[in-house]
């Protein structure tokens, strides 16, 4: 399991299609990720420069890729991940306003505590997803790879 924190720049013609998914609570039944997805996008920050930013777990090589197509291409270009621990990401972007305030979330606005399903269970909730989606990837320290098909 690992942990990412995710910026993307939003498209704004699309961003109330997504409020209402959220809001409908639509990707929060998809498996393997849709709780851990629906929790981040919920919690997602506005930084300055207008790019959406959150802190995501995920299971997939490459990361976000069942994600990617069930949603986040759909309504965010430019997505960027780096390897955090976890609660590391929503700790450093905190003090950023919420991408939705609209959305009611439980339990405030910190989710290092968050945790979207039993992770203890090997092999639950992981994916063997193989399809390459074209986005970078960043470890601390090292600069930005591309996966492409």
């Amino acid at each position: 399991m690992a942990y990412y924190l995710v910026s993307a720049k939003p498209k704004p013609d699309r961003l109330p299609d997504l409020l209402g998914n959220l809001q409908e609570k639509v990707y929060l039944t998809m498996r393997p990720f849709g709780r851990s997805l629906t929790h981040s996008l919920e919690n997602a920050r506005l930084r300055d420069d207008g790019y959406a930013i959150w802190e995501e777990e995920d299971y997939c090589t490459p990361p976000l890729a069942q994600e990617r197509a069930a949603a986040l291409d759909e309504f965010f270009d430019d997505l960027e991940v780096t390897v955090v621990e976890r609660g590391e990401g929503w700790a450093e972007i905190e003090e950023f306003p919420r991408l939705f305030p609209q959305v009611k979330v439980g339990g405030g606005s910190s989710c290092a505590s968050a945790v979207p399903y039993d992770t203890r269970q090997p092999g639950r909730a992981r994916c063997d997803c193989q399809a390459a989606m074209g986005f970078r990837f960043r470890i601390p320290g090292s600069r930005p790879l591309s996966w492409s098909r």
